[in-house]
């Protein structure tokens, strides 16, 4: 069913939205110099990488070695219940303790942490024997990451059913939107606004989301979704048990749809905000190698 939107609530709540704004000044920006960094614009992402020299490139029969993992939060948000595992290795010629570190949370990017946060995990591992008369033996494995995280999406729109714009001189609408992205993984990356003109006059927004960071996108919820501060009837595209929720797979893009039934016959701008939760998963391959130390000397 389509939400009725009121264009006073629509007035009222863009006028406290600019107020606050003015205020307090928005949490996912600092400001430096008169020069304003806005945090939740372009692409974020969790980086994780290994440490250099551990492990090493070449490690030799029954030696200790060290795997320590750096993550940094470059996204506009928190990354929380994070998962980190290694998978692939074979037990017969290295084993590492443990296999799997938890952390609770990273925070991300804002005007208090404009690095984010860093966090380093250490796996000690130690390596096998070689088979007799092998020269070296390279096993490679996964660091695989899981994280939750969040985005959040607002523009200002413009409201009119009139298709042909005779009714006032107030705005136009922008039947197809571009954007550079929220500082997460998960982008808005488009939007277009289709009037819906008759007896049940409104306004229908596809909203189009993409994977821009290099893992895989799971499981996507819609949390909220507001036409000037009154709830939207959305759903994702093809999902009718669940319509708030979408499982990527391995697809890169999502359509969902928000509904809004308009009362009004003049045109105005409000805002238009959307909140999204997701899961992530990001997988990194990498390889050990156990080398005979006296095919080492020769060499």
């Amino acid at each position: 069913m389509k939400k009725t939107i009121s264009m006073k609530k629509i007035i009222s709540c863009s006028c406290i939205f600019l107020i606050a704004l003015l205020i307090t000044g928005c949490s996912g920006s600092t400001q430096t110099s008169g020069v304003t960094t806005n945090y939740k614009i372009g692409n974020g992402d969790l980086n994780v990488k290994l440490i250099d020299n551990a492990p090493p490139s070449e490690i030799f029969p029954g030696a200790e070695f060290k795997i320590i993992a750096e993550l940094s939060n470059q996204l506009a948000y928190d990354a929380k219940n994070l998962d980190v595992v290694i998978t692939g290795l074979e037990p017969g010629y290295f084993q590492v303790y443990p296999l799997e570190q938890k952390i609770a949370l990273i925070q991300g990017k804002s005007i208090t942490n404009p690095a984010g946060d860093k966090e380093m995990l250490e796996f000690s591992g130690n390596a096998g024997s070689l088979v007799k008369s092998a020269q070296y033996y390279t096993n490679k494995y996964l660091l695989q990451t899981n994280y939750d995280s969040t985005m959040e999406f607002q523009d200002t729109v413009c409201i009119n059913t009139d298709l042909y714009g005779v009714n006032d001189a107030g705005c136009k609408v922008q039947d197809k939107l571009s954007y550079p992205g929220q500082g997460a993984v998960l982008a808005v990356s488009k939007m277009e606004q289709v009037v819906i003109s008759g007896s049940s006059a409104g306004m229908q927004f596809r909203i189009y989301l993409t994977n821009r960071g290099q893992g895989k996108l799971k499981l996507v919820t819609l949390d909220k979704s507001e036409l000037g501060g009154e709830a939207l009837d959305c759903q994702f595209q093809g999902e009718v048990d669940k319509p708030l929720e979408y499982d990527f797979k391995d697809k890169q893009t999502a359509l969902l749809l928000c509904d809004a039934a308009i009362s009004e016959q003049i045109s105005y701008q409000t805002i238009l905000a959307l909140d999204f939760s997701y899961h992530y998963e990001l997988n990194k391959e990498y390889q050990l190698k156990i080398v005979n130390p006296n095919a080492a000397l020769v060499s």
